[in-house]
């Protein structure tokens, strides 16, 4: 009892592991989910006007038809033909952007389409909104385009007339709308999400939790101590995985406890027996953080090196379960790599708990998953028992 005690106050000695680990990434886990199912509303925008400065040095009628294109969708900005004028209109924001059309850019242009040449491109430079500039150079190399396709078709129109006939043609469209998708999640995709998604929670607070215990329990110098007293090693040892235990239990109640609480309004679907039963996947899962924690004392890894493969763990396991990516996109290899993780097993334990509600094939997830644990526990075990002999010799 003496021990167990002592390896509570170890864990009780490192809130922040408690705080991140398991509180933090259990909250993290509940605003994703919130936030992903979150009710979607189609709110109306206002379009953003462009703040165009037009630098117009060929003064033909095709710049003048440019000007009245870019007067229509944005809004032209006056600014001086001179460098210093030009960078100062972008630096202070008052233009988005600059495009100069060039001296002769008309006659060439007019060339390149009687030649059936590249049509000549306009000098554009961007300030701060670069977004917005990518916009207007893309609308103006499309006018062109069209009012080259129309000055081909027509040789004898008038620019103006090619314009008006690019207008006309813009100006048609076909009617469309957006339906917004009503088709709500229901309570077993938020609480399956949640649960797969909090694996990482898990799996990582209590590798690292109960990593330092077992670590700080099993260090040389206290080793040294607990031979020489009174309590025999045995005891030690039950002490010891009994704190664990505790440990795997408390943070597999409030990883389940944070999620059910917060996503009650949204479990209103499921029954009570069904909560009840996706939540023991993960009370066996439990297991398997604890098992390698167990692992890494026996090898007597650093606290450092315990927070990093608590991490990596945890977050390549929640992968393979499918928390990040649905397995169904990934290719074959990975596919068959998951099947070698207990959080695969674990995830579809909880699927089968909130559809199908099959116990034989929740029982026999539960069971592999168990087995991932001993294995794990086994490898400590033997590991321990070399070093052990190890050091004897």
């Amino acid at each position: 009892m003496s021990t167990f005690r002592a390896a509570l106050r170890i864990a009780a000695r490192h809130p922040i592991y408690i705080g991140i680990y398991l509180v933090g990434l259990s909250l993290m886990g509940l605003l994703v989910m919130t936030s992903a199912v979150g009710d979607a509303t189609l709110a109306e925008h206002d379009s953003f006007d462009a703040r165009v400065a037009i630098v117009d040095r060929d003064g033909s009628a095709l710049s003048r038809a440019l000007r009245d294109v870019v007067a229509e969708d944005g809004q032209v900005v006056e600014v001086g033909d001179s460098e210093f004028a030009l960078q100062d209109a972008l630096a202070t924001s008052q233009a988005d952007c600059v495009v100069v059309v060039p001296e002769g850019f008309g006659e060439s242009f007019a060339q390149a389409v009687r030649e059936g040449r590249e049509l000549p491109a306009l000098e554009m430079a961007s300030g701060t909104r670069q977004d917005t500039a990518a916009l207007v150079e893309a609308e103006l190399s499309s006018w062109m385009r069209l009012m080259g396709a129309g000055m081909a078709l027509r040789p004898d129109a008038s620019v103006a007339e090619v314009a008006q006939d690019v207008a006309d043609a813009s100006g048609e469209h076909a009617e469309t709308r957006v339906v917004a998708d009503e088709q709500a999640s229901s309570g077993a995709d938020v609480l399956g999400s949640y649960l797969s998604f909090s694996s990482y929670a898990l799996c990582s607070s209590v590798i690292v939790c109960a990593g330092v215990v077992f670590c700080s329990l099993g260090g040389r110098q206290v080793r040294r101590r607990t031979l020489a007293g009174p309590v025999p090693e045995r005891a030690v040892a039950v002490g010891s995985l009994a704190a664990g235990v505790v440990m795997a239990l408390v943070a597999w109640a409030v990883v389940c406890g944070v999620g059910i609480a917060g996503l009650m309004p949204r479990l209103s679907d499921l029954a009570a027996s069904q909560i009840a039963l996706a939540t023991l996947p993960m009370l066996a899962y439990a297991l398997v953080p604890l098992a390698l924690a167990f692992l890494l004392s026996q090898l007597s890894a650093s606290e450092q090196a315990i927070n990093a493969i608590g991490n990596i763990f945890g977050m390549v396991m929640s992968f393979l379960g499918g928390a990040w990516v649905p397995l169904d996109v990934v290719g074959e290899g990975v596919q068959a790599a998951a099947r070698l993780c207990p959080c695969f097993w674990m995830t579809d334990a909880i699927g089968s708990a909130l559809t199908v509600s099959d116990a034989a094939r929740i029982a026999a997830d539960i069971a592999i998953v168990c087995l991932f644990a001993a294995a794990l526990a086994a490898v400590g075990m033997v590991v321990g028992r070399a070093r052990r002999q190890a050091r004897s010799l």
